[in-house]
């Protein structure tokens, strides 16, 4: 335990981290998070800021990529001048563990006393380490490196090794996804003293002795106000120092508020099987706007007056030095003095004819350091929305608004010859669109065809302004007409959760929204008031993004590949991954290749011995090799069945069996796309729901 005259020492981090690693249970998991912050929060402030990036294995903001540079190379160097074990018995380590930390633990603990221990490891002592190893480059970096993580590996004991070494290679395994922390940052500090007892607000916790159930909504209240800030402003750097200074949680959204440079969680879109679906989710007379669905890279835009410009990508990631091209387009677009965060897209083009071209044109790209001379790939931007002009946050305003400044304020262009700017590569657009109502909905099926026949994926139906509704409800209807209505989501998930489970999980249940619809832009959420039709891919109707987890050797012509291959789910909620097919169609033998050097056997992505990522249900398969959970595929399948064997998505429909999809067929790698952004059990279930509808 740590004391109010010492930095909090790395092993109280470690004992967290064991505890976490015993269970699965997210709930546990949180609770013992939050005990862990608030610990920290009261006896040492100062080292919450490292703990909270160790946690989530970053060294500063997740999008400005700090990478610490430590390679397999430089770990079996650090690990064999420390243990002094053979190149033969470590990689017997390698090939039985396949994780890094199990590797350092087991070397480690076979050692007595080749070193002296040094100064016991600090929280922050820990983090200053790895945080400069990011910033050594060049000619003999590889040896200090070395010399750091022996350093590191000497000085720490026991199950400090395992969890390092694995904060080193980024991938701790303990479970703790980006709403886990928030969450128990949230939690931890609503129930701290110091926060409470600074707080004039009446809902103080310590003061009040409230019972059970208003507890569970401040910390309920206290989760979703610090969720909502870090999906506009992800950034602890700005979040933490905010929340330890003398305020209360209400105030966080004024002390951080959106910033241009601070990328912001994408809002999704619903996904819907045709048209007829839209008919269904929306009003006869309400008002959307159809947009072509670019076959391209969504891409953040964020510029101002000094000529400041940034690119983020999906996911967050700052991809900048990938367009020059695209940052001299901004330059001028910007000449005249504006701030402002927008979305786009971003396609390859004809540069003659200005005709988009595929995405696979795209991907073939430079990505990074290109140089505007080495560009022989010509990119459109289209722009779809803008989240903040000169200063005013617009995430509030109607899309209606939303849409009008953007054309008003950044209007197509086009270099021309005999221009100021005719040296200017990439073109700016607005996406292509038409505003209708469901009673027009033949004007949009064509709008759709032509969509579809211009290389786009489908179109993007979007409402313009928001319902207005007395309250705010969700009325579940089940197959023998009873009807139950429920208040906000955050009750149910307090009161009577297990009718509302068993209500939710009926076989065959219809599900009508009669909610009011929202037109601002919500971070982070998949909102009904953005619909995605996509061209039709056989019965199933839309793609699922799935993941790779393991492999078999393959039979007869494929004996040297990996074939069949499982694909997962990813689960926001645990972050863990549930199967949900094997697949073995639409590879070529180049791609078998390819897939085959990704994921060789005995490294760190490819593992015979056991499980590389944090799998909730295999689908009862035991592959013959597990994959590091790493990439995104598309894939299209025929439809979706309930699965005895398969577990994704259980209980969401039926409360024992799972979902799975007959006869999935691989489209394409998503490297657009992260593991998070891969679908979750709830997108689904929402298709199999939207299946059986129209069935």
């Amino acid at each position: 335990m740590c004391t109010p005259a010492k930095k909090v020492p790395y092993s109280f981090l470690a004992e967290g981290f064991v505890s976490i690693s015993a269970t699965r249970s997210r709930l546990s998991i949180t609770t013992i998070l939050t005990n862990l912050l608030r610990t920290i929060i009261e006896h040492d402030p100062s080292s919450l800021l490292p703990t909270v990036y160790l946690i989530t294995g970053h060294f500063g903001p997740a999008y400005e990529g700090i990478e610490l540079g430590i390679g397999s190379q430089i770990l079996t160097k650090a690990i064999r001048a420390v243990s002094d074990v053979s190149h033969k018995e470590l990689k017997a380590l390698w090939n039985k563990h396949g994780d890094p930390g199990d590797v350092a633990f087991e070397t480690r603990r076979s050692v007595r006393t080749l070193f002296s221990r040094t100064a016991q490891l600090t929280v922050q002592s820990v983090f200053d380490d790895l945080y400069n190893l990011s910033h050594l480059k060049g000619p003999g970096s590889v040896d200090t490196k070395v010399e750091v993580v022996k350093k590191l590996i000497v000085s720490a004991k026991g199950e400090e090794v395992r969890f390092l070494v694995r904060i080193m290679c980024r991938n701790l395994r303990i479970g703790a996804v980006k709403l886990t922390v928030t969450s128990s940052l949230a939690q931890a500090f609503c129930l701290s003293r110091s926060s409470t007892t600074s707080s004039q607000n009446s809902s103080s916790i310590e003061t009040n002795k409230p019972g059970r159930l208003e507890t569970l909504k401040i910390l309920t209240q206290a989760q979703k106000i610090v969720r909502e800030v870090y999906v506009r402003h992800p950034n602890y750097d700005s979040i933490i120092p905010a929340l330890l200074d003398e305020g209360s949680l209400e105030t966080l959204s004024e002390k951080v508020p959106l910033a241009v440079g601070i990328p912001i969680s994408p809002m999704l879109g619903q996904i819907t099987r045709d048209l007829s679906d839209v008919e269904q989710r929306l009003k006869a007379d309400e008002e959307f706007v159809a947009e072509w669905k670019y076959d391209g890279q969504r891409v953040q835009i964020h510029a101002k007056r000094d000529i400041f410009v940034r690119l983020f990508s999906r996911h967050l990631e700052d991809m900048t030095d990938k367009y020059p091209d695209v940052l001299d387009l901004v330059v001028a677009l910007f000449e005249r003095g504006k701030a402002s965060e927008s979305h786009e897209i971003i396609c390859a083009i004809d540069p003659v004819t200005g005709q988009l071209k595929s995405f696979q044109s795209l991907a073939n790209r430079s990505r990074k350091d290109v140089k505007i001379e080495d560009v022989d790939i010509q990119v459109g931007i289209f722009a779809f929305d803008l989240m903040y002009l000169n200063g005013k946050p617009l995430l509030a305003e109607a899309f209606r608004k939303r849409r009008s400044l953007l054309k008003d304020h950044l209007p197509p262009f086009v270099p021309t010859e005999g221009s100021t700017r005719c040296n200017l590569i990439a073109r700016f657009d607005h996406v292509n669109s038409m505003e209708s109502t469901v009673t027009k909905l033949q004007e949009v099926r064509e709008f759709m065809l032509e969509a579809v026949a211009n290389k786009c994926e489908g179109i993007m139906v979007k409402i313009l302004d928001s319902q207005t509704s007395p309250s705010s409800m969700v009325m579940d209807q089940d197959v023998d007409g009873n009807m139950e209505v429920s208040g906000s989501e955050e009750e149910d998930r307090m009161v009577g959760q297990d009718d509302q489970a068993n209500l939710d999980s009926t076989v065959g249940a219809k599900r009508s929204r009669k909610k009011a619809l929202l037109a601002s832009y919500e971070p982070d959420k998949r909102a009904d008031s953005w619909l995605k039709v996509k061209k039709d891919y056989g019965e199933l109707g839309d793609s699922l993004d799935l993941v790779p987890i393991g492999a078999w050797h393959g039979q007869g012509r494929k004996a040297s590949f990996w074939s069949p291959v499982l694909l997962a789910l990813y689960d926001p909620e645990s972050g863990g991954f549930q199967a949900v097919c094997k697949c073995i169609s639409g590879f070529n033998d180049q791609f078998y290749k390819d897939l085959g050097a990704r994921y060789t056997k005995g490294t760190a992505r490819c593992s015979a011995e056991k499980q590389l990522g944090y799998i909730e249900s295999s689908g009862g398969h035991t592959p013959d090799v597990w994959f590091l959970p790493s990439e995104v595929w598309e894939i299209r399948g025929a439809d979706i069945t309930l699965s005895p064997v398969y577990k994704a998505a259980q209980g969401l429909i039926d409360p024992d069996r799972g979902l799975s999809l007959r006869f999935p067929r691989f489209y394409r790698i998503r490297d657009d796309k992260g593991v998070e952004d891969a679908s979750h059990p709830e997108d689904f279930a929402e298709m199999w729901r939207r299946q059986e509808k129209k069935a």
